[in-house]
């Protein structure tokens, strides 16, 4: 905290303050104008709560302060929760900003959160360094002393841990006084010692502990070793799985509520799934109190810099009811009360529209029923005859518009009339006597005669589809009603059949569900998919895919895999919420049942595929583990399908379980990509696009003739863009070819005054681009430098035709060049494809060589690389050698060579080596 005489020296100079901002606020707030814009810029995404609670206040608040004003707002998400804020994503975002403001500048910008504030305060944009800015959602005040107090004024979320404490006391009678503060780490949670110091003296002691867990898992199990303790929530929203996936909020709250101890929040936003409440900081009051700063700066009024947040007194009511608690009368009237159940009459309201409705209708039912019984007393003699006249025009329609048959109690056929005899093609001879099991059809299974003589047997009709068959032997169907005709005893004459030919709607719904059924699991396939997504205006649709199932296929067989397959959609078709659909071959679609509900839809989805990747599956008795990745999307069903496969291809670039589409992260990804493609359009005009070299060592002797080519991207002022970045957007722009011409011809051009050897890489699309061959076959004739060239080749970019990749190898080692293999050990089926390749190299990925230390199953498959390689005369390579115990590790395990940080890093220029054996990598 600042000192109390500094803070009061901030307040002091409030109205020079005011003055300042007031002038930097611009000449267009003037009084005649009309319009301001606003832009808001948030730290976290727009699915925060606490995001979208300080927004909503903001806004509304502004506009009631300010309604002579046209207010348009501009908001963007940082999105720190999930993307780390670098200094290059900044200067992206920047530029992105300034060009969608161009000529249109703010007038007044609203910050929410510390990542937000901090990164307005780094802006170097000349034409918005003016503006001034208000914020909220900040914990404590030592930060802000770097902040230009001309242009900064805001509200300081205070962290009330005393009110708090005091209300759990007041509410457990029977407390330890054991104290949970648990939340993530943040800002928030690091500011509550002293008010748990100062609570701890007015209550005679509190054993308090501050608990910080990423892992939910491991949240849950400290709160489970704390018998007796209460908690206090400081924030539940950046909780991780143990996949390192953010934890749905609902979800982690019904995680630490499910403990058992009673659960305490300090933010509105988790006062809800179990959560009792509290006095809670409230992001619609901040927001509403930044809107205050806001509004008076803008009307050039005197502010003071820094506002306290207010607190809200907040209680779940079923939390309440559920733990017993009994919170004063003056805490009830002071409170905000969410969850309450609704009153018995409203829960219960079509109950009791029923009864009333029932009684109404019994009222008029009986006054009816006197009326109706002194008129049928007249009209009796009358209505018999008349009865007996339309019972025979009725049995004349019937006979004339169906087609009807009759037996007696035995089950023999007594009557038929023409149209059967027309549609079953045997004549009245032919059936009357006989039984009717005469037209059945051999299919039909026995069960269904059961059903229907025992239902008219006790007097019932019995009514479903047949299918029989005619004298040619072809199938009809039939919608079928037979109805007992009884005796005055009660017992059955005879038996009517009355039936209406449904063979053509029967036949037309077997086509359509060839059309629209996959054949070998039988869900609805990709055309069924889109006839139910046009019946239908906004859907949530969620698009599974199973990881390298290709390599799956290979490695089990075709049959095999189909099981799998269908194994796959029992699991997806076994859960009632969603409509299942194959619409690839390894691809599923999950359609919700139930509109809206996004959020849970999300939820719902990211523990199916989690469930999916965690159990296995049999096959024969052995056991496959799955992996899936999922895209989701919601709104609009026109587009949905288009949105849940971006949101897919996303998950899968980024590595990543579950993507759900994000329109601001499209956006800025987009952004990023036109950015970034134009700076490698710039640096390959220019040549500062170069290959950079890593030197790789011989583990037996210690000689260093060898070196890895890593492409970088040299940007204007000099720093240096990694491939990471630079390569996706290459290829998404066309100039991935570009790329790999440039680092070709300049670790050629290093190699003119160097004997090293030195790989580049090839991509499997540079492989198949003949134009590409030819350019690599011209330059390495033109230099007389392939024997000191390896081209490398990666196993896991996706090889589809091995045949097409070992005939390449052939040629290029005709030519005098050698071949290495990267990132072996990451595919089903290396092995059977590594000995049609005939390759000289062997590097084994980096994802083994990390844990080859402390791992014996690590250890067992080097081992077992390092033995296959030498079988087929393919040297060894490990990547990722980052300390001294790995390198000992994997020479102790054979290793030929090693590559890593722990022996040199990546450097512009390559050694002047001499009498070195050809051999080595590069990768881009």
């Amino acid at each position: 905290m600042l000192a109390m005489a500094h803070f009061r020296s901030l307040v002091a100079c409030a109205s020079l303050l005011a003055l300042l901002i007031a002038w930097n606020a611009g000449s267009a707030v003037a009084a005649g104008s009309a319009r301001l814009e606003v832009a808001i810029i948030h730290s976290h995404h727009q699915d925060y709560p606490w995001t979208r609670a300080q927004q909503e206040g903001f806004m509304a608040a502004l506009r009631r302060a300010l309604p002579d004003r046209r207010l348009d707002f501009a908001v963007e998400y940082l999105d720190a929760e999930r993307i780390p804020i670098t200094p290059e994503y900044g200067r992206v975002f920047e530029t992105y900003f300034a060009n969608k403001h161009l000529g249109d500048t703010p007038r007044l910008i609203y910050a929410t959160g510390k990542e937000a504030l901090d990164f307005l305060a780094a802006w170097t944009n000349p034409e918005l360094v003016g503006v001034p800015i208000v914020f909220s959602g900040v914990v404590g005040e030592e930060w802000l002393n770097g902040l230009d107090r001309r242009r900064f004024a805001g509200v300081i979320e205070r962290v009330r841990v005393e009110e708090n404490v005091a209300l759990i006391r007041s509410l457990n009678p029977d407390w330890n006084r054991h104290l949970v503060l648990l939340g993530d780490a943040s800002a928030a949670q690091g500011a509550m010692r002293p008010g748990l110091d100062a609570a701890s003296r007015k209550l005679g002691g509190v054993e308090a502990e501050i608990l910080s867990s990423e892992r939910i898992d491991r949240a849950v199990s400290l709160l489970r070793e704390r018998p007796g303790a209460v908690v206090l929530l400081t924030t539940a929203g950046g909780f991780r799985d143990y996949a390192g996936e953010l934890v749905p909020l609902d979800a982690a709250l019904a995680a630490l509520t499910a403990v058992g101890q009673p659960v305490y929040a300090m933010d509105e936003s988790l006062v809800r799934a179990g959560v009792v409440g509290g006095h809670v900081v409230s992001g619609t009051k901040q927001g509403e109190a930044a809107a205050e700063l806001g509004a008076r700066i803008l009307r050039r009024e005197a502010v003071e810099p820094l506002a306290d947040s207010p607190t809200v007194l907040m209680f779940d009511s079923q939390a309440l009811d559920r733990a017993g608690l009994r919170p004063s009368e003056a805490d009830r009237q002071a409170a905000v009360l969410v969850n309450v159940p609704p009153h018995w009459i409203v829960r219960h309201q079509d109950l009791v529209v029923l009864l009333l409705l029932g009684l109404g209708l019994a009222l008029v039912g009986a006054f009816a029923w006197v009326l109706r019984q002194n008129r049928l007393i007249a009209r009796n003699a009358r209505s018999v005859e008349a009865a007996s006249r339309l019972a025979d025009e009725y049995r004349r329609v019937v006979d004339e518009t169906n087609i009807v048959s009759k037996t007696d109690t035995r089950g023999l056929i007594t009557y038929v009339n023409d149209a059967f005899v027309n549609v079953m093609g045997y004549s009245r001879d032919e059936l009357i006597g006989k039984p009717h099991n005469v037209v059945r059809d051999p299919d039909t299974p026995p069960g269904l005669y059961r059903d229907m003589w025992e239902a008219i047997g006790a007097g019932k009709s019995w009514r479903r589809v047949v299918k029989n068959r005619t004298k040619s032997g072809e199938a009809v169907y039939f919608d079928t009603t037979i109805t007992a005709i009884l005796n005055p005893d009660g017992g059955a004459r005879e038996f009517i059949a009355v039936r209406t030919d449904v063979t053509q709607l029967i036949r037309q719904e077997d086509l359509i569900r060839e059309q629209t059924t996959d054949p070998l699991t039988g869900l609805l396939n990709r055309v069924g998919l889109v006839q139910d997504l046009k019946a239908r205006r906004s859907a949530n649709l969620a698009i599974l895919d199973v990881n390298r199932f290709k390599e799956i296929n290979e490695f089990v067989g075709l049959q095999r895999a189909d099981r799998l397959l269908v194994a796959v959609a029992e699991v997806v078709r076994a859960d009632s919420r969603f409509a299942s659909y194959r619409v690839g071959g390894d691809v599923f679609a999950l359609l919700a049942i139930e509109e809206g509900l996004e959020e849970e839809f999300v939820e719902t989805v990211y523990a199916l595929v989690a469930r999916l990747g965690r159990d296995p599956f049999r096959l024969d008795g052995q056991e496959l583990h799955l992996t899936f990745t999922a895209g989701v999307a919601t709104g609009a069903a026109e587009d949905v399908y288009t949105r849940a496969d971006h949101a897919l291809d996303r998950a899968k670039q980024e590595g990543r379980a579950l993507v759900a589409h994000d329109g601001a992260v499209e956006q800025a990804s987009l952004q990023n990509s036109l950015v970034l493609g134009g700076k490698l359009k710039s640096a390959l005009g220019a040549g500062r696009v170069v290959p950079w070299f890593q030197p790789i060592v011989d583990n037996r002797t210690g000689y260093t003739g060898k070196f890895e080519a890593l492409a970088r991207l040299i940007d204007e002022d000099g720093s240096l863009i990694p491939p990471n970045l630079f390569l996706p957007v290459a290829k998404k722009t066309r100039q991935y070819d570009a790329v790999t011409r440039a680092i070709l011809d300049g670790t050629l051009a290093a190699l003119e005054s160097s004997g090293a050897s030195v790989s580049i890489n090839l991509s499997i699309d540079d492989l198949r681009n003949s134009d590409m061959v030819a350019y690599l076959e011209e330059r390495l004739r033109q230099t007389q430098k392939h024997r000191q060239v390896i081209l490398e080749i990666t196993e896991n970019e996706g090889i589809d035709n091995y045949d097409e990749v070992a005939r390449f190898i052939h040629h290029i080692k005709s030519l005098g060049c050698l071949v290495a293999i990267d990132d072996f050990g990451t595919g089903y089926s290396n092995f059977t494809h590594l000995m049609r390749l005939d390759a000289d190299y062997l590097k084994i990925d980096g994802s083994i060589i990390r844990n080859v230390v402390e791992d014996r199953n690590a250890q067992i498959l080097v081992r077992t690389l390092v033995d296959f390689a030498n079988r087929l005369n393919m040297e060894t390579i490990a990547e990722f050698v980052s300390s001294p115990e790995i390198l000992a590790t994997v020479t102790r395990l054979g290793v030929d060579y090693s590559q890593g940080f722990h022996l040199g890093k990546p450097e512009p220029s390559l050694p002047a080596v001499t009498g070195a054996e050809p051999a080595l990598f590069t990768s881009s």
